[in-house]
């Protein structure tokens, strides 16, 4: 009898029906995504992320009209910016490094060819999710065989922060596929180790530069694990080379960006975005100074800043201060963003309201035992080096989101990799049972 555990050249084919089955779940994943979104917004307000939504749409519509990326002299027309808690970090030059501009861009191009409604955009990111499902599917099928597809298929399809998504609109569709397509290309990295896998995977962190550098970073530490391995192998050259190779192919699609920032700036600047407002927002800076004199207060104040370059820089200079003076405190404050990162609900709503609505329910009811499973999958194949690789990238991750904020969505691009696991984990019970029986 087959188990998950089996090499994948000794793994049978999957029969046609299963093939059936899965081709029909993609289908699915689009129209109950695209379903259920458009039945919520339908009976209710679309209540987009706010501000990001407004902030991506105002620099989406700048770059239609005035072909530059920034939030320009006009910005406070905008009902909804000029309301925003951070509007001291919205320029008023045209140029903008506050958010990321792959977003934005995308939603010019949408706006360019007349499809700017938030459905058009549900829509995109329906497709997205279809997209995601298949690669996804691809990775269950190399790592554990066509079982577990069958089960991750099924698990993605009713993932419940993957359709809160949808309704609210954002980026974590793109870095979902965009993490998701990168794990693959290392998985079969590691087990062909070829200059091409090694390029594809740097693209793909490349290109998530531009929605969210984080994601980026999960690059960087997947190149630095290939190199550590290569330490252990006797072609040790090459194993570095082709980490280097990944490293440089992550760069190169960012370069661009870099350039242009840097040249604006008189500088070299590495981050695709400005970095002091989400560490502020995390451990909550900004609550914490105002029990500090008045004079530090007003030193450190962003709304009294020339440009949001310098509103950054007292932001960050908030958080620097916060870790010295109260760093028990401020510790406390890292490890709930890290907890908070990995709770069961797609926004953490019980931990404000202290009740659990129906869709809190449903989240619990979901997350626990799917990332359980997913737990217990990356413990039972924790030997196999992609295994381990994951395991660097998620605590990496939970240490960068408890500096830059724990949002459960923010999980939301590293949950098919998850279920890929929890499904690995579910087809090897089910194969050991059979064997019993």
């Amino acid at each position: 009898m087959q188990t998950a555990t089996q090499p994948e050249s000794a793994r049978e084919q999957p029969p046609r029906w299963a093939k059936c089955a899965i081709a029909a779940t993609l289908v699915a994943t689009i129209g109950l995504r695209l379903g259920l979104a458009w039945a919520l917004t339908g009976r209710h307000p679309f209540v987009p992320l706010y501000p990001d939504m407004a902030e991506y749409r105002w620099l989406a519509h700048n770059l239609v009209q005035h072909g530059h990326f920034g939030f320009g002299p006009d910005w406070r027309q905008n009902a909804d910016l000029a309301r925003s808690p951070w509007s001291y970090m919205y320029d008023n030059d045209g140029f903008s490094m506050f958010r990321p501009p792959g977003y934005p861009f995308l939603l010019s191009i949408m706006e360019r060819v007349r499809l700017g409604d938030v459905r058009h955009e549900q829509a995109l990111l329906a497709l997205l999710e279809g997209v995601t499902a298949l690669v996804m599917c691809t990775l269950a099928s190399r790592l554990f065989g066509w079982r577990s597809t069958l089960i991750a298929a099924a698990f993605f399809l009713v993932n419940p922060g993957l359709s809160y998504a949808l309704t609210k609109g954002g980026r974590e569709p793109f870095l979902t596929i965009f993490w998701t397509a990168g794990f693959l290309s290392l998985t079969c990295l590691l087990r062909r180790p070829t200059w091409q896998w090694a390029v594809m995977a740097g693209v793909w962190f490349g290109l998530a530069g531009y929605f969210k550098e984080t994601l980026t970073m999960a690059g960087g530490v997947a190149a630095l694990f290939l190199a550590y391995r290569a330490r252990h192998t006797p072609d040790h050259r090459a194993g570095f080379g082709l980490a280097g190779l990944m490293l440089a192919a992550t760069a190169v699609p960012l370069a661009p960006w870099i350039i242009r920032n840097s040249i604006h700036l008189g500088r070299p600047v590495l981050s695709p975005s400005l970095t002091g407002l989400h560490l502020n927002n995390a451990v909550f800076a900004r609550e914490w100074i105002k029990t500090q004199p008045s004079r530090t207060q007003a030193a450190l104040d962003p709304r009294t800043a020339t440009d949001p370059l310098e509103a950054d820089r007292r932001l960050a200079a908030q958080v620097r201060l916060f870790a010295r003076t109260d760093p028990a405190r401020f510790s406390r404050t890292l490890l709930l963003n890290a907890v908070y990162f990995w709770l069961p609900f797609p926004q953490g709503v019980a931990t404000v309201t202290g009740s659990l609505s129906p869709a809190d329910l449903i989240a619990l009811l979901y997350y626990v035992p799917c990332l359980s499973l997913a737990a217990w999958g990356l413990w039972k194949f924790r030997r196999r080096p992609e295994s381990r690789l994951l395991i660097a990238v998620l605590l990496f991750m939970t240490a960068v989101h408890a500096l830059s904020g724990g949002f459960p969505r923010y999980r939301f691009p590293f949950e098919p990799v998850l279920l890929v696991y929890a499904a690995g984990a579910a087809a090897h019970w089910f194969s050991a049972r059979n064997e019993k029986t």
